[in-house]
Formats: C-alpha cells, structure tokens, sequence
C-alpha cells in the first residue's frame, strides 16, 4: 500500500545516485536518442522529432478493414511493436507511437526498416 504513496526506499537511493553521477549517462542517453528519432523519422518519411523517446506516424492511408486492431496484429507478426496513436488521445486515433528508447540502438534500426515496409515505404 505505501508504494503508491511515496516513493520506496530503494527508488530514493536510485534517484540519489542518478543525482550525483547521472549526468554523463543522461547526456550520452539523450544523445542516442536523438540519433535513433532522427534515423527513424528518416526512414518513415516524417519530421524529425525536436525532443522525447517517440515517434507518431500517420497510418490512415494504410489501414485496412481490420482498422488499427488489424495494422497492430500485421507489425506483431513483423516482430515490430508499436502502440496505437489513440493511447494518447483522441486526435491521434489513425496514428501509431513508436519507442525508440525501449530497445538497443541496432534492435531499433532493425525495426524501423521493418515499419517502413509494412506502411509502404518513406510517408
């Protein structure tokens, strides 16, 4: 129950750490990331991303009878997950966000190239 209440004694001693000597990896991680957000936008054909760990892409044009369940189901069986657009809010219901932080750079790349296939391509 106090979990959810405050924060637990072990994620004060992470944090405490973070603080002290986290800054060389936060550079280094926020570095990697732009990179990542940079080649996947490259690779899909969107805008480069000024910020954060995700990428939304239109798929409108893409979806099928199935809708969004459908275009889900097909990037599972790419080995690609991604999350519907609508998780973030209604106006992002023909969208997908894609995590580039959620894996190693390579796995990611690998992914992306996967993506850009299934939606055809450069958008």
């Amino acid at each position: 129950m106090h979990t959810v209440y405050h924060a637990p004694t072990a994620s004060q001693w992470a944090a405490l750490e973070a603080l002290r000597g986290g800054a060389e990896w936060v550079r280094d991680a926020r570095d990697a990331y732009r990179v990542a957000g940079a080649d996947a936008a490259r690779a899909l054909g969107l805008a480069e991303p000024e910020g954060s760990m995700f990428l939304f892409a239109p798929v409108a044009d893409v979806l099928d009878a199935r809708g969004m369940q459908g275009l889900l189901e097909d990037c599972l069986e790419d080995g690609v997950l991604v999350a519907p657009g609508a998780s973030s809010g209604a106006a992002y219901a023909d969208w997908i966000r894609l995590c580039y932080s959620s894996a190693p750079p390579d796995a990611v790349a690998e992914g992306v190239r996967r993506l850009a296939r299934r939606l055809g391509g450069a958008r």
